[in-house]
This record gives structure tokens, sequence and C-alpha cells, in this order.
């Protein structure tokens, strides 16, 4: 799911946004617009995720043992967040184990395909049982092992739905404004994160970045330079022929 998506207008666009202030500025310059993904909505973007995935999957986990909220977001840096999650695994006949996910999310994206992108260097699971049940029953490794694999298995689908509910809710800040630059990320100390579409600010005068053409396309690939603060590209990318015959 893109952030370039149906409108035209393009940069012309947004800067009438942000002249209008039909968006909150904080941290950024005045003339930028900035899309503000508060913690609340962060929270529930995750757990619904989570219930969607993992959750889903796997019956007897569930959301429970919670310590303060059931997801937890916290500024880690200038463009990551901390996650933490508090669930549990029903046992039946013993009490349950705490389930306690730790996961880093990093805001980021790639010039030559502007696109919101998360980068997760952390997926932590500890599934945490009282000690005299660890005793009593010699041993449930096999519960913990069982937790872990579920949670991992569903990782990469749990952050393509966190994924996809963020770039929904920058769409409809921007009133589904296409565009074809990148943000930048700014995290505030209180774990909200700002998507910040400056003027003219994608990138430094003297700049060039050399893109290949993609496998299914040949060419001699995109050359992209740095003209009054926006990425300009030349190049060409065609599709390559089928096997066999010519390219209709």
């Amino acid at each position: 799911m893109k952030l370039h998506l149906k409108s035209t207008g393009k940069r012309a666009a947004v800067a009438a946004l942000a002249a209008a202030s039909l968006l909150p500025a904080s941290s950024a310059q005045a003339a930028d617009v900035v899309v503000t993904l508060d913690r609340a909505f962060l929270e529930r973007a995750v757990e619904d995720a989570v219930t969607r995935t993992a959750v889903a999957a796997e019956p007897r986990l569930y959301w429970g043992h919670v310590s303060g909220r059931r997801v937890e977001v916290t500024r880690k840096d200038q463009d990551s967040i901390n996650i933490d999650l508090d669930l549990a695994f029903d046992l039946k006949n013993a009490p349950d184990p705490e389930v306690d996910v730790d996961v880093e999310v990093g805001f980021h994206c790639f010039y030559a395909d502007p696109d919101v992108k998360l980068a997760v260097p952390k997926w932590d699971v500890d599934v945490n049982f009282p000690t005299w049940l660890v005793v009593a029953t010699g041993g449930l490794s096999w519960v913990a092992n069982h937790v872990v694999n579920v949670i991992i298995d569903k990782k990469l689908r749990s952050i393509d739905d966190i994924r996809q509910q963020v770039v929904q809710q920058v769409n409809q800040q921007l009133g589904q404004v296409g565009f074809d630059f990148c943000p930048a990320f700014n995290v505030t100390p209180s774990a909200n994160v700002e998507v910040v579409f400056g003027a003219g600010s994608e990138c430094s005068a003297g700049q060039r970045r050399q893109s290949p053409c993609p496998s299914n396309t040949t060419g001699s690939g995109y050359t992209y330079f740095c003209v009054n603060g926006y990425w300009e590209r030349t190049g060409v990318c065609e599709p390559k022929a089928p096997p066999g015959g010519q390219q209709p």
C-alpha cells in the first residue's frame, strides 16, 4: 500500500495544505505539512494487528495479565518506538503464564520508491511461569516454545498489518493527496509519530543517486539528481520481452 495514491497535484498540493494550515505543525518548520500519528492510534493499530494474526492463529493466546495498558508504545529515538505487549496463554488446569513481547519498530522511507516502511530490529518473546509450577510439572518448555513459534511465525503479517493502518491514517489526514517524495519521521517524547512532508527538503544540493532496473525490466536504470531540494529522475527501464517473442 503506497503513500502516493490517487490524487494528483503532488508537491503543489502538499504546499497548498501547508499554506492553508489544514494540518498541525509541532517540531517541524512552519512551511512543513505534518501528519501526526498519536500514541493512542499506534497502540490500537498494534493491538488490532496482533489480535488478527497471532491471537487468531492460537485461540489459547489472549490479552491478559496486564500491567497497565495491553499495548504500551514509548519513544526509543528520533525515528523509532518501543512496543510492549502483555499477553497470556490458557493452560486450562494450571495458572496461565504471562507472555511478554518487546518490539522495536523504526520508521523509514526509500527515496526511489516513496513509501512508509517499518524496520523491526527487535522482536523478543518471554513466557513466564510461576516457579512452583515449573518445579511441580518438571518443566513446561513445550508451552514456551509453542507460544514463541506462533508469535514469531505471525511477525511479518503483524508488521504488515500495522504498516497498512499507518499508511491509511496518513492518507486520510492528507485528504488522499498524492506525492512522489519521502517524508521525514519524528517521534516526540510522548511517543507520537510525526510524518513530516518538508517543502524542498528531500535532498541536499549536489546529491546524486543511482537505482538499477528491477529484475523484470531492462535499461540503463534511473539516476536521481537533487534539484532545488527535490529528487529529479532520468533514465529508463522497460519491460523485458517474453521468452521466444517480442514485447507486444
